[in-house]
């Protein structure tokens, strides 16, 4: 212990030490300066918006294939990012008052009974982690988190938002990552998108 103190008491020891202490605040700051910036896409034909991380990239889809199946855009990691294998999409429905009518049941109920549907069609190994329907900014909304095996043979985690703009439209937002990623990735870049998405 008396080496120890006779180090701390040495000016260059301390010196040392206050410089360490420096470079390791400075490196928490940038780091939180990088993963807590963000930005915001809207989309100018549908009004849809949301806020994302500055590492990540917003692009509106464009393919001939993304416009039939009613996308608007997807959210992704920069390509000089080799964090993890993260995909976001949004995407919305229309002309559901007609569904809603000749069904005689509420929208999201609809909404919810026919996404699980195609879940267990199409993913393999599908399994609900979770469901819930609650409020976003006066809309009602109800979201799905699932796994599922990818057929690249690797568990995924979806965390899957079905958000009503009005009794004829319905948005969809999806985020995914590699399940042992997930919980990283939801933490650091999808609650943000989850809890910012909205109508401009």
């Amino acid at each position: 212990m008396d080496i120890i103190q006779r180090s701390l008491k040495n000016p260059f020891v301390q010196s040392f030490v206050l410089f360490a202490a420096l470079v390791l605040v400075g490196l928490g700051c940038v780091w939180a300066y990088q993963n807590l910036r963000t930005t915001e896409y809207t989309d100018s034909d549908t009004g849809v918006s949301v806020r994302y991380s500055t590492r990540l990239v917003a692009e509106k889809a464009t393919a001939a294939r993304d416009i039939t199946d009613k996308i608007v855009f997807r959210i992704r990691e920069r390509r000089d990012d080799k964090e993890g294998d993260i995909l976001v999409t949004v995407r919305y429905e229309d002309d559901l008052r007609k569904v809603s009518n000749t069904l005689r049941r509420d929208l999201l109920d609809i909404l919810l009974e026919n996404s699980e549907k195609v879940f267990v069609q199409e993913y393999i190994k599908y399994e609900k982690v979770s469901q819930r329907t609650f409020q976003h900014k006066g809309r009602r909304a109800a979201e799905i988190v699932f796994s599922y095996l990818s057929p690249y043979g690797k568990f995924v985690t979806q965390r899957f938002l079905i958000l009503i703009r009005d009794e004829n439209t319905a948005f969809y937002l999806s985020a995914q990552a590699p399940k042992e990623q997930y919980d990283t990735m939801n933490r650091r870049y999808f609650n943000t998108m989850f809890t910012s998405i909205g109508f401009k």
